[in-house]
C-alpha cells in the first residue's frame, strides 16, 4: 500500500484532466456554434438589407432616372447596405442592372461575425412625365442657343429663381433623327422619345448640343387632344396689332380667326384668358402681355393653321397647337410651355417651364418593371 499511495493522485488528476478536456471541448463547442448561429443571423439580415437597398433604388429611379446608386448607407447597429446601378446595354436604355449588398455588423469584413449578401436584378424603366416645356406630335428641331429649364412661378420670378432641371423634352414619334439638337442647344431636363423608340436613333446631337437629364421612351403615346371651339363663343375676326398700337383685354375666353401681332404692336390681358384661335398665328412684336406675367394666366389653343413666334418680346404663357406647325425663333423668352404637331426652336430665345402649369405631377416620374432578380 506504501508503494501504491500515489495511484490515487494520479488517477485523480487523470479523470480531472479528462473531465477538464471534456468541458473545454464542450465550452469551444459551444462557442463555435454561437459564432456559426451568429454568423447565420447576420447572413439573414444582411440579406434583407441587400434587398432593402434594392427596394431603394427602384424607388429612386422611378423619380430620377440618372440614379446611379449610392455607396455605403449604415442603418445603424444591424448594419447597412450599398447600391450600384448600370445600363448594362447601351442598345436598351431604360434598362437597368441594380446590384445591391447588405453587410452586417457593418462594411468592414475583418469585423466579428461579419457576413455580405448580395443580389442583382434587371429593371425596365419607362417614362412617365405628364408636362413637358417643349412637346411635339412628330418632330423637334433645335438649334443656336435654344434650351430648355424650369422654375416655379408660385414662388416668384425666374430670374429671382435657381434654374430647375424639369424642363422636359417629348415628342410621340419613334422615327430615326425625328429629335435633332444642334449648335448651343441645352435641354435642362429630360428627353423622352415615342413608346418602344429608341432614344440613341430617335435623338441626333451636333455641335455643342447637350441633354442634362436622361433619354428614355414613353411608357404610353400621349394622347393630343384636338382642339375644339367651346359652344357659345363668338368668332370675332382677326386680332390684330402692328405699328405702334397697342390693346387692352379683360380676362376671360375669346375666338379668334386668326392672330397677327407686328411692330410694336401689343394685346395686354389684365386678367386670365383663354384664346382660341382656328387659323395661323404670328406673333411678334411686342407680342402679349399677360397678367401679372403668370403664364397659368394665358393659353393660346389653335384648332390648325401655322404659329410663328419671333421678335425680342417675352411670352408668358402656354401654347397648345396639337395639329400646328410651330416655329419660334428671336430673341424673346418663352415662359410656360408649348405643344405642336412640329416644333423648330433657333435664336437666343429659351423656354422656361413653369410648373405651376401642372402642379399635380410635380415633375418627371417613370414607371419600372422587375424583369429577373438573383444572389449574386
Amino acid at each position: 500500500m506504501k508503494n501504491e499511495k500515489g495511484v490515487f493522485l494520479i488517477n485523480s488528476f487523470l479523470v480531472l484532466s479528462m473531465i477538464g478536456t471534456f468541458s473545454l471541448a464542450l465550452f469551444l463547442k459551444n462557442i463555435t456554434l454561437y459564432r456559426s448561429s451568429e454568423r447565420a443571423a447576420n447572413r439573414i439580415t444582411a440579406f434583407h438589407l441587400a434587398e432593402s437597398g434594392l427596394d431603394r433604388a427602384i424607388v429612386q429611379l422611378r423619380s430620377d432616372l440618372s440614379y446611379a446608386g449610392q455607396g455605403y448607407t449604415n442603418l445603424g447597429n444591424r448594419g447597412g447596405f450599398d447600391i450600384q446601378v448600370e445600363t448594362p446595354d447601351a442598345t436598351q436604355p431604360n434598362l437597368r442592372r441594380i446590384t445591391a449588398a447588405g453587410h452586417v455588423p457593418n462594411n468592414v469584413a475583418s469585423a466579428y461575425a461579419y457576413a455580405m449578401r448580395q443580389v442583382v436584378a434587371y429593371v425596365n424603366l419607362t417614362s412617365s412625365d405628364s408636362s413637358y416645356a417643349l412637346f411635339s406630335n412628330s418632330s423637334i428641331q433645335m438649334s443656336g442657343n435654344a434650351g430648355t429649364d424650369s422654375y416655379d412661378s408660385r414662388i416668384g420670378p425666374y430670374h429671382l429663381q435657381a434654374p430647375r432641371q424639369n424642363g422636359h423634352v417629348g415628342t410621340n414619334s419613334i422615327g430615326a433623327h425625328m429629335v435633332m439638337l444642334s449648335g448651343n442647344v441645352r435641354i435642362g431636363g429630360n428627353t423622352i422619345v415615342g413608346p418602344g423608340g429608341n432614344p440613341s436613333s430617335v435623338i441626333v446631337m451636333s455641335g455643342n448640343a447637350r441633354i442634362e437629364g436622361t433619354r428614355t421612351a414613353a411608357s404610353a403615346r400621349k394622347v393630343l387632344d384636338p382642339v375644339e371651339i367651346p359652344s357659345g363663343l363668338t368668332n370675332q375676326g382677326n386680332l390684330t396689332a402692328s405699328g405702334n398700337s397697342s390693346m387692352t383685354l379683360p380676362g376671360g375666353t375669346y375666338w379668334f380667326s386668326s392672330i397677327n401681332i407686328t411692330g410694336n404692336g401689343q394685346v395686354n390681358f389684365t386678367g386670365a384668358a383663354t384664346v382660341y384661335v382656328t387659323g395661323r398665328v404670328s406673333i411678334s412684336g411686342n407680342g402679349f402681355g399677360t397678367a401679372q406675367n403668370l403664364p397659368p394666366n394665358l393659353t393660346i389653343k389653335t384648332k390648325e393653321g401655322q404659329v410663328t413666334m419671333s421678335g425680342n418680346a417675352n411670352f408668358y404663357g402656354s401654347i397648345y397647337a396639337p395639329a400646328s406647325d410651330v416655329t419660334i425663333s428671336g430673341n424673346g423668352h418663352l415662359y410656360g410651355a408649348v405643344v405642336g404637331n412640329t416644333l423648330q426652336n433657333s435664336g437666343n430665345g429659351k423656354i422656361h417651364y413653369d410648373e405651376a402649369l401642372n402642379s399635380e405631377s410635380g415633375g418627371s416620374t417613370s414607371t419600372s418593371s422587375l424583369l429577373a432578380w438573383t444572389e449574386a
